[in-house]
């Protein structure tokens, strides 16, 4: 349907072309320029001069801009990859409008711009509500990344994972998929026709959005086909800087842009130190990664698919008796894998910072009495800096021998 449409409008942009049809010198999918040369009719009034003398752009009343193009205000065809880029190829400006205000970027894997360009760090192993219902145009926008941690000396973290949902405002018809860096390097080299495996909606993705691919820097980019907004999904590269280019990046292109606010979503809703002042609200005087660790692993609408992250969920949200002793364990525990000093020692110690994060979550939310807990955290902080308020009464509970790293 999607290709019936787009057909449609460059048949309606050549009738609306007045100078004339292609002569016979030209097939009847062809554009007769000026020049003489003959060039695709999808060329036709794109705001591209695609003759050469840019006799296929005279007389234009409609502009279509082709697959893997945005319409900029003046009407000229750039591009997507050249959206927010901080370089004006429209001429105009206008690819980069809502660059400031209507974008959110993950960058190295763990440093979250939000929409209001407030800083976060998101350093947990797990998925989280990046964006989440937010209303962009005519849609409602779902975006949950899943953090891993590279298993390389320096531990950097990167974004493996991708849930895209999307949502028709006018009839809440959906689309939802996933992508992983194998499926969007497939997508890259050109062996999967996709960069996401759909897994549920009653609408496909060739009616919603095109899909882009950059093989120079391994990105994917995925935009809205009207130009209301777009996604990438930037991979990493193998090296010693391979971690800088691991991320994500919503962007909403619409005048009609309503974010949902924290804690519903990490991006906000545009409003300054969200986060810090959600922290003030609560009474709570630790870390902002505190914070977002206690709302990522409370949030019941994350499914996370990781056995530690979902024990880790699970506990702190089912089983800690009560709110005081929720935040007690992130606040206590989000150490393990946010601060690379304990989930490099641990790594060092052959163990799972994934498993530390689960089994501390487990101790803290039993009231420091759980046996098996607390000894599976002990083999995996053995040699490791002191964990402030868990360490020592693990070497008190369970594992008198447990040492302590000045």
């Amino acid at each position: 349907m999607g290709s019936f449409f787009y057909a449609a409008c460059v048949i309606a942009v050549i009738a609306s072309y007045n100078a004339g049809t292609a002569s016979a010198a030209c097939a009847s999918n062809r554009f007769q320029c000026d020049n003489g040369r003959c060039v695709p009719i999808t060329w036709v009034c794109t705001g591209i001069d695609g003759c050469g003398d840019n006799s296929d752009e005279k007389n234009c009343t409609t502009y279509v801009c082709p697959p893997g193009y945005w319409k900029c205000k003046n009407n000229r065809c750039v591009p997507v990859q050249w959206l927010c880029t901080d370089i004006n190829g429209c001429g105009d400006n206008s690819d980069e409008d809502k660059c400031d205000t209507n974008r959110c970027i993950m960058r190295r894997g763990k440093k979250l711009r939000t929409f209001s360009n407030t800083k976060e760090r998101i350093k947990f192993p797990c998925k989280y509500n990046a964006v989440r219902d937010t209303e962009c145009g005519s849609w409602k926008i779902t975006i949950t990344p899943g953090n891993v941690i590279e298993a390389d000396k320096d531990k950097r973290y990167i974004v493996k994972t991708v849930w895209l949902g999307v949502e028709r405002v006018s009839d809440g018809m959906k689309w939802e998929g996933r992508t992983d860096l194998r499926i969007a390097e497939k997508y890259i080299e050109g062996s999967k026709p996709e960069p996401f495996n759909k897994k549920d909606g009653a609408l496909e993705a060739k009616d919603i959005f095109n899909f882009a691919a950059s093989s120079s820097d391994d990105k994917v980019i995925v935009y809205e086909k009207s130009g209301q907004w777009m996604f990438r999904f930037n991979l990493y590269s193998p090296g010693d800087a391979w971690h800088k280019s691991s991320g994500f990046e919503f962007i909403c292109l619409s005048d009609n842009f309503q974010p949902s606010g924290f804690p519903d979503q990490i991006c906000g809703n545009g409003t300054k130190d969200e986060v810090a002042t959600f922290k003030k609200s609560k009474g709570w005087k630790d870390s902002r990664q505190a914070v977002l660790f206690h709302e990522v692993f409370t949030n019941d609408g994350i499914a996370q698919t990781d056995s530690d992250c979902k024990t880790t969920a699970d506990t702190i949200s089912n089983k800690c008796n009560n709110t005081a002793l929720q935040w007690e364990a992130a606040r206590l525990c989000w150490p393990v894998v946010g601060k690379s000093r304990f989930h490099t020692c641990v790594t060092r110690n052959l163990e799972r910072p994934e498993s530390a994060m689960r089994h501390c979550v487990e101790y803290v939310c039993s009231n420091f009495t759980d046996p098996n807990s607390c000894f599976a955290l002990s083999e995996e902080i053995d040699r490791c800096q002191d964990l402030e308020g868990v360490s020592s009464k693990v070497k008190a509970q369970c594992a008198p021998n447990l040492s302590i790293k000045a």
